[in-house]
């Protein structure tokens, strides 16, 4: 009786724990978020411009001691010339990054920085990605840490499919479309709309994975920001190897997303579950979030040191696709294991149809870059 009386405490204190630093997680980093961005080319250098928004979401003021930005011409990295990275501040306060001055950021305020990156390549290709990453040093009440910053520029777009006389043959109803390295600077409806506009056909279904929706909302997170608890340094050994949940980062990340008391619950039951031999009750009691989450190296570089959650709004993105494109949509998760997840879809699609056309996952699981699928209406 005390064993399980102890037993009961200790998991008590746990979660009790886990939820006060669930709610300081909540206002310890910034909120970061990256808009504006644009480029322009002269002959063979190319010019990137764009904001830094850094949000103090907290009660308390927050310094920005330092700032560190390394970009990456990562379309091809071996005829890179050279790159020059500068910025400046709408604070006035400084105008270069080598020698920052530390800045204050008030409660519910945000510091805005304009980056500047110009880059010379071998090549006169107007399609080239950047990959500019780097790390914050903050300083408050908490102390003092380091918020790491990842994001995706890119030049021009790849060459659209031209026609469907031009697609191979043998995909017969379903066209996966390649694009370049999306990113939260990508416009998710305008990219669908460039990369299908020249073989879409009314009644068409446009099929976009659930992964590339939520890279372009921004919603990953490099696995250094997250704040590793105790609750998930345990919870994470009841998960399988192929589990996104097998590390500690992975399962913090559904905790943060949804609640340690809800987590905590769906392992129980899970687990109690899985001695019946029922399989899935974790995600099921979890909810829909825990089903979403991408492990590090689940998602292509340069996000394969992230976590990827799920992305918001699928339904609302997916009828805006079907009035903007009078063409239906979902957003899926697929795996090379026939397995098919619809996190949102329009209207009438046949969800049946759907899923039976994606089983053998046309997209790919690897480095194909093909998130747009177009599942023929003519069949």
């Amino acid at each position: 009786m005390s064993i399980i009386i102890s037993s009961g405490l200790a998991v008590f204190f746990t979660i009790l724990y886990s939820h006060i630093q669930h709610t300081l997680n909540k206002t310890k980093h910034l909120k970061i978020s990256y808009s504006n961005w644009d480029t322009n080319r002269h002959k063979n250098r190319c010019y990137v411009k764009g904001e830094v928004q850094l949000y103090n979401t907290s009660k308390k003021n927050i310094f920005v001691m330092n700032l560190d930005l390394v970009p990456a011409l990562i379309t091809d990295p071996k005829k890179i010339i050279d790159v020059k990275i500068t910025a400046t501040i709408n604070t006035e306060k400084q105008d270069s990054l080598r020698n920052w001055v530390a800045i204050m950021i008030e409660p519910n305020q945000k510091l805005t920085l304009t980056v500047q990156l110009s880059a010379a390549t071998n090549n006169n290709t107007s399609h080239n990605s950047f990959h500019i990453s780097g790390k914050c040093q903050i300083y408050g009440w908490f102390g003092y840490h380091y918020q790491a910053l990842s994001w995706m520029v890119t030049e021009g777009k790849l060459k659209p499919p031209s026609a469907i006389a031009n697609l191979d043959k043998s995909l017969k109803y379903t066209i996966p479309i390649k694009t370049h390295i999306l990113g939260v600077t990508d416009d998710p409806v305008d990219t669908i709309d460039y990369y299908t506009k020249s073989i879409r056909q009314q009644d068409d279904a446009i099929i976009l994975s659930e992964s590339a929706l939520a890279i372009m909302q921004g919603k990953y997170i490099l696995f250094e920001n997250i704040d590793v608890s105790r609750l998930a340094k345990i919870l994470c050994q009841l998960f399988g190897n192929s589990s996104s949940f097998s590390s500690a980062a992975g399962i913090q990340a559904l905790i943060n997303n949804t609640h340690p008391v809800r987590v905590v619950f769906a392992a129980i039951v899970g687990a109690a579950l899985k001695l019946l031999n029922i399989r899935g009750g974790f995600y099921i009691i979890a909810g829909k979030k825990s089903s979403a989450i991408d492990d590090v190296t689940g998602t292509l570089p340069p996000y394969d040191k992230s976590i990827v959650l799920g992305p918001i709004n699928a339904n609302s993105f997916s009828k805006e696709v079907e009035k903007r494109l009078n063409c239906q949509c979902a957003v899926v998760d697929c795996n090379d294991l026939g397995n098919v997840n619809i996190i949102g879809k329009s209207g009438n699609i046949d969800k049946k149809y759907i899923k039976n056309m994606l089983t053998l996952n046309p997209a790919g699981n690897s480095d194909e870059k093909t998130p747009i699928v177009i599942i023929k209406s003519k069949y």
